[in-house]
């Protein structure tokens, strides 16, 4: 039933749109609207398990796409870095950032994900950029840091992380 009234607002917030594309808090609401963080969480495993960069990579915000020298590369040795196959994982509750300057608003929603593998256990910290009415192309991972959380490790394995904007205001 929620998901059902979630399509219908998000249905009448597209509409709108059209009709005001312009109009900043309304792209906001229809971009918090269309934000799944179960199937963000799902894609993202599926592409750590499947070793998939092509579909990490299109899951990053474009200052990573931009700042990153050889994004590919880095994903995979990002993916590299896990020891094993994954057999479990459980997503965090998230917590956010959201900050509205003259009009422009962005909102960020962070979440660990801690998952398991056949030799070690590991935490997947995200910041992930859900809405942003000024510059849409941002919207994405800003940040995605791999931590080995198996006693006595507990070391930061990998990260990938835009230059400006993780859990902070960027323009």
């Amino acid at each position: 039933m929620f998901s059902m009234f979630r399509n219908f607002i998000a249905s009448i917030l597209a509409f709108l749109l059209m009709l005001f594309p312009n109009w900043g808090s309304l792209q906001s609401m229809y971009l918090m609207q269309i934000f799944d963080l179960d199937a963000i969480t799902s894609n993202i495993m599926n592409a750590i398990e499947t070793r998939n960069t092509d579909a990490l990579e299109n899951m990053m915000c474009q200052n990573i796409k931009d700042s990153v020298v050889d994004l590919p590369g880095e994903i995979g040795a990002f993916i590299d870095a896990i020891d094993g196959k994954v057999t479990e994982y459980r997503r965090t509750s998230p917590g956010a950032y959201e900050e509205t300057k003259n009009g422009k608003r962005i909102i960020q929603r962070r979440w660990d994900i801690n998952f398991k593998t056949s030799t070690a256990d590991y935490k997947l910290m995200i910041v992930w950029e859900a809405a942003n009415n000024f510059a849409i192309e941002e919207t994405g991972a800003r940040a995605m840091v791999l931590l080995k959380i198996t006693p006595p490790d507990n070391t930061r394995l990998a990260d990938i992380c835009a230059t400006e904007g993780v859990s902070a205001w960027h323009g």
